[in-house]
């Protein structure tokens, strides 16, 4: 272990899938010391140690809470209550309580009221269909969503726990118990109850057997998740039932509207149905996963200065892999952008500016045939390409909470491989260990002249000279802050564009992400 961990002594009550995968990524990244794991059966016990999840187990719930600093509580939402009540006692003062419940409500209101510094309710947005300490990854949490309910928690404890998930490599989101339970009844709870109605109905057929020889991967994908737990959904349902019953009603009206005009044979109605519901799908930003046996894509990292044509260039590429783009400087203007509109100032507001970076949402969306930046659900690809907003751009990635925060959000999009990230920083020290780095650059008045044209069919009044002064500014700027300044990574490849067209450029590096790839 290197460093200091965040917690000395864990313990983790309900050491299954959850559990374990918590207690292997803390382990495995050094940010944690002890684990001892608690359950009810000798056969899991025996299985945490076995795969490495705990260094001790028990099934004595007081004992192993004694002595923790972190308590992790990961048991079906109708148990966690009472297991609340049980261990509250033996608490230290200083320890911070936890859960992983799905559903918030009553496990907060217990929580707080027991437990009223201690306590924060927490629910990583991830899983498997599989249960038991046996199925738990140490990178099930990586890229995820994880929903933090902090009701009066103390604020140096909150503080050091997100601090914590984010090292995991997850994201933590803050949210208040009852907002938490009403948004996951659509995107957790309402998907279970209906790929459970679609397998309980295809149960009924006559003859369910007939089935299997013309099963694809439709069926199999839309019907995984019923293969959960049906105690823990069961639990999840009953504890959350008005909010999944108003989510139930959305969607039975929608099937019906959708079953009407399939009945009446309404071609024109049936298509916007389908093109309506292929949109909301893309809007959610999915990356498919590559094919069972086929290779996982790189992390291919291409930074330089302003003007290189970085993010025309990534693009291509990206396209090209049929990898993910990412632009991380769309990001950073964005963050101006939003600190503009509230009447922050880099230098003056530097801590607001900060805050402001951490709460906002980043997702890469597609827009017809593009990719667009959306921060907040706001569509911000065109306003972040604005001369002011870049020239505000600089100063605010200067900040160091700022870079924090949206190096913790770059980390979670590359960790699933297959992206095109371009940036300043990214291959020296968003992704040091990205497996191909590219620094693109060219000539100042070359990199001038394709920003001048670029304004100019923006209908963007500005004279070249104009452009050409402000880049050498932002170049100084950036190559001579004192945070994450520019500068090309020694392992990286150095491409100078000047002279070459741009499908050459993309061409030279899909060749060498795919060289890179075979070796």
């Amino acid at each position: 272990m290197s460093g200091t961990p965040f917690y000395e002594r864990v313990a983790v009550v309900g050491i299954g899938l959850i559990g374990g995968s918590l207690a292997l990524a803390a382990k495995r990244l050094g940010l944690v010391g002890d684990v001892i794991g608690v359950a009810r059966s000798e056969t899991t016990r025996a299985a945490a140690i076995e795969v490495g999840a705990a260094d001790q187990v028990t099934d004595d719930v007081a004992a192993a809470v004694k002595e923790a600093d972190l308590i992790y509580v990961s048991a079906p939402v109708g148990a966690i209550p009472a297991l609340l009540e049980q261990l509250a006692p033996e608490v230290r003062l200083g320890a911070t309580v936890t859960d992983a419940g799905s559903t918030k409500a009553d496990i907060c209101r217990t929580g707080l009221h027991l437990l009223p510094a201690s306590f924060i309710g927490g629910h990583p947005m991830a899983g498997s269909e599989r249960a038991g300490v046996r199925s738990a990854r140490a990178d099930l949490f990586e890229g995820r969503t994880y929903i933090l309910t902090p009701q009066g928690a103390d604020d140096e404890l909150v503080e050091r726990f997100v601090a914590f998930v984010s090292a995991l490599g997850a994201r933590p989101v803050l949210s208040s118990p009852e907002e938490h339970d009403r948004m996951v009844a659509y995107s957790s709870h309402l998907p279970h109850l209906w790929a459970a109605a679609l397998a309980v109905g295809l149960a009924r057929l006559p003859e369910p057997a007939d089935l299997l020889p013309f099963v694809g991967s439709g069926l199999r994908d839309t019907t995984r998740i019923a293969a959960s737990d049906p105690t823990l959904w069961h639990d999840i349902f009953l504890a959350n039932r008005s909010n999944v019953l108003r989510a139930c009603d959305l969607v039975e009206t929608a099937l019906q509207e959708l079953r009407g005009a399939v009945t009446e044979a309404d071609s024109t109605r049936l298509l916007a149905y389908l093109q309506q519901a292929k949109a909301f799908r893309d809007s959610l930003g999915y990356t498919e996963p590559a094919p069972e046996g086929v290779q996982r894509g790189l992390r291919l990292a291409i930074d330089g200065p302003a003007g290189a044509g970085k993010s025309t260039v990534a693009r291509d590429v990206a396209k090209a892999l049929g990898y993910t783009y990412i632009d991380t400087g769309a990001m950073y203007r964005a963050v101006a952008y939003f600190a503009m509109q509230a009447g922050l100032v880099a230098g003056r507001d530097d801590e607001q500016i900060g805050e402001l970076s951490g709460r906002l949402r980043f997702e890469f969306r597609p827009v017809g045939d593009e990719r667009h930046l959306f921060a907040d659900g706001q569509d911000v690809e065109h306003a972040v390409r604005l001369p002011e907003v870049g020239r505000m751009s600089s100063p605010v990635s200067a900040i160091p909470l700022v870079r924090h925060n949206l190096v913790v959000a770059q980390r979670q999009m590359a960790a699933g491989g297959s992206i095109v990230m371009e940036g300043r920083d990214i291959g020296t020290v968003v992704l040091p260990d990205a497996e191909v780095k590219v620094f693109l650059t060219a000539s100042p008045q070359e990199r001038a002249r394709r920003r001048y044209r670029q304004l100019r069919e923006m209908d963007i009044e500005v004279s070249y000279e104009e452009v050409l002064n402000e880049q050498m500014v932002r170049d100084q700027r950036d190559s001579s802050r004192a945070v994450a300044p520019l500068r090309k990574a020694d392992d990286a490849v150095e491409i100078v564009s000047d002279g070459l067209q741009r499908e050459e450029v993309v061409a030279r590096i899909v060749a060498l992400v795919r060289e890179r790839q075979d070796g």
